[in-house]
């Protein structure tokens, strides 16, 4: 056999490092039901309303030892009330279902596994498919895909900003759409419904030649115009051959994530507020809703006088206690790091918190994370479900970070696109080039094309279509 030397770099994710990660992408509805669940659960943590006499846990110092050790003899056991912090072990027992939680029969409490129990994410479906098909490199440019799509499975971010984002060729980044977009019901991470439903075909092993892939691929827009006759002449094929493709047609998946996502309606809470303050934008942390942490008294006791406790006990408050320190570090993580994101976005977007929706501008994942020192996939974890209250609506973090064409986002080409077209002259509207030209006179530089796009993504119809006579 022969022996080699070999140096390399491997980037090894502890367990703290992945539960941080998992709290980091939890909204505060989410976060504060799994705090709820701990406190339950773990007995050596404990809210500041469960024990207001004790002092919150100091800045660095997560206990102190106690004035006066106990005495060698162990203390008497007193009956438990509301009032008191001497709980015993058998009072755990009955909750743990009779086993310790050091016990080899049973694996150690684990306090990432908590996580599940929040709502599945696409994510969490998604990843443990595609780790079998991709190698490690690849999986942390999926995860990135999958973390910035829509609700209904559909990709908003460009490709070029993947491919900035990782520095990987197009031939690497199109062989990972296609695994991901060939995911069933497929579709997933596809631009539109439209190239979502010409995958499916694919997956049903439609042949490109068929009157489904046709019709789908070259007559969507006449197809979802009900132009039955329209198809048929141009397809040289009767109506009601067009008919029998579409019912084919309409048996595939529009939304493609749809099969994995709630149908529970979503309750949104801000995590920030946007305010003035002595004419000053500041961005308070809305965490209000989440229960003040810190451990219990009695527990640090025992571990910090483990000689006089039985052994029992000290292995119990030993591994209740590691997860309980866990879960506060990771808290604290995640608030430092969605503060340092909420700052980067107040001041790239001061104008917009200053003035209005209008001047918002364009803002790309990947220059936040090399302006903070943090990876574009911390930055997505950081802004998933996230929600900020300003002046002018409630909106999600998300929505700062966005393409656009020179200094103005999307988001705002898109408003002036749709205020240009609701003042025009219904009887002789506007063409997408005469709205480029209005724009550029505005100071806007827009091509036709990118109009036409925008229009569609807004489900607005073109010039002819808006005509009223």
């Amino acid at each position: 056999m022969k022996q080699e030397l070999r140096l390399e770099q491997r980037l090894l994710l502890t367990p703290q490092l992945l539960l941080n990660l998992k709290l980091l992408a939890l909204p505060a509805i989410e976060l504060q039901s799994l705090i709820e669940r701990e406190l339950e659960t773990n007995p050596v943590l404990q809210s500041l309303e469960e024990e207001t006499e004790e002092a919150t846990i100091s800045k660095g110092k997560f206990f102190d030892r106690v004035s006066t050790p106990p005495q060698p003899s162990r203390p008497e056991e007193k009956p438990l009330s509301e009032n008191t912090e001497d709980y015993t072990l058998a009072d755990f027992l009955q909750e743990d279902t009779g086993r310790l939680p050091l016990d080899r029969e049973q694996p150690e409490f684990d306090p990432i596994e908590t996580i599940s129990r929040a709502s599945v994410s696409l994510s969490d479906i998604l990843l443990p498919q595609l780790r079998a098909m991709l190698d490690e490199s690849e999986i942390e440019v999926a995860e990135y895909i999958i973390e910035n799509l829509d609700g209904e499975g559909f990709l908003i971010i460009t490709e070029e900003e993947i491919l900035r984002a990782f520095k990987i060729d197009q031939n690497k980044l199109n062989k990972i759409l296609s695994i991901i977009q060939h995911i069933e019901p497929g579709g997933i991470a596809t631009r539109n419904t439209q190239k979502a439903l010409l995958v499916q075909l694919e997956i049903l092993e439609y042949d490109k030649d068929s009157l489904e892939y046709k019709i789908l691929s070259d007559y969507y827009k006449p197809m979802c115009k009900k132009q039955f006759s329209a198809i048929a002449r141009k397809c040289n094929v009767t109506e009601k051959n067009v008919k029998d493709a579409i019912l084919n047609i309409i048996q595939l998946e529009p939304k493609p994530a749809r099969r994995f996502t709630q149908s529970n309606p979503i309750y949104v809470s801000p995590d920030f507020t946007v305010e003035w303050r002595e004419d000053k934008i500041t961005a308070v942390l809305n965490d209000d809703i989440l229960p003040q942490l810190r451990l219990s008294r009695h527990y640090r006791e025992v571990l910090l006088n483990s000689k006089v406790f039985p052994k029992e006990e000290v292995n119990f408050a030993r591994a209740k206690f590691n997860s309980a320190l866990m879960l506060i570090k990771g808290i604290e993580s995640r608030k430092k790091t969605m503060r340092r994101v909420m700052n980067y976005i107040l001041k790239q977007q001061y104008e917009f918190f200053q003035r209005g929706k209008e001047f918002l501008k364009p803002a790309l994942i990947q220059d936040a994370g090399a302006a903070l020192g943090i990876h574009p996939s911390t930055i997505s974890r950081a802004i998933q479900g996230k929600y900020v209250e300003t002046p002018f609506g409630i909106f999600p973090l998300r929505f700062f970070f966005v393409s656009g064409t020179g200094d103005v986002a999307r988001h705002s080409l898109k408003d002036k696109i749709k205020q240009i077209i609701e003042n025009e002259d219904k009887q002789t509207p506007y063409s997408d080039e005469e709205i480029a030209e209005i724009l550029s006179k505005q100071g806007t530089k827009i091509s036709r094309r990118t109009v036409a796009k925008y229009r569609d993504e807004m489900k607005i119809s073109n010039c002819s279509e808006r005509k009223e006579i």
